[in-house]
């Protein structure tokens, strides 16, 4: 096969595996990992990019860390026990109160690009906006907008 035949194929190898020049992260095939451990290394970077999303649209929005990680188990599809992972939240003194909408754009852009692809809003009765995004493999992200920003992420069923 010439070069000139190979490029255009070089080149989607390039784009759909990440390693293309775009400096946007792109959605990953799930499972994301083999394990809880590899899906939580995965996810603690897409949590922090959907952050760093956020604050470049809003240099007000600094996170930082709150809580610890939370284990608990869970049945896999084969019967067999998983374990899900409650990460850190990811919490800025600021809020966006008059730009939510514009700052719900960014999150949801950032988060399906991750693969995040399923939009669920959560209803709340206080002066605040929730929505979440769920990953293919039951994984979720949260984003709150109230007193402060708040990112939540929970990774869905994995073997140990």
């Amino acid at each position: 096969m010439s070069a000139r035949r190979l490029l255009p194929v070089a080149l989607l190898l390039a784009a759909t595996t990440g390693c293309a020049s775009d400096p946007e992260f792109h959605a990953v095939p799930e499972p994301v990992a083999t394990t809880i451990d590899g899906a939580v290394d995965h996810y603690l970077r897409v949590h922090h990019e959907i952050a760093d999303a956020l604050s470049a649209e809003f240099p007000e929005l600094v996170f930082g860390t709150d809580h610890s990680r939370l284990n608990a188990g869970c049945e896999m599809t084969d019967g067999s026990t998983g374990w899900v992972a409650h990460l850190p939240l990811l919490v800025s003194d600021h809020s966006v109160p008059h730009d939510v909408d514009r700052a719900v754009a960014v999150f949801d852009r950032a988060a399906a690009r991750a693969g995040f692809h399923q939009r669920v809003a959560v209803p709340r009765l206080a002066r605040r906006f929730d929505e979440r995004r769920v990953a293919s493999d039951g994984s979720a992200v949260t984003f709150g907008a109230g007193v402060s920003t708040v990112l939540g992420l929970e990774v869905g069923c994995y073997p140990r």
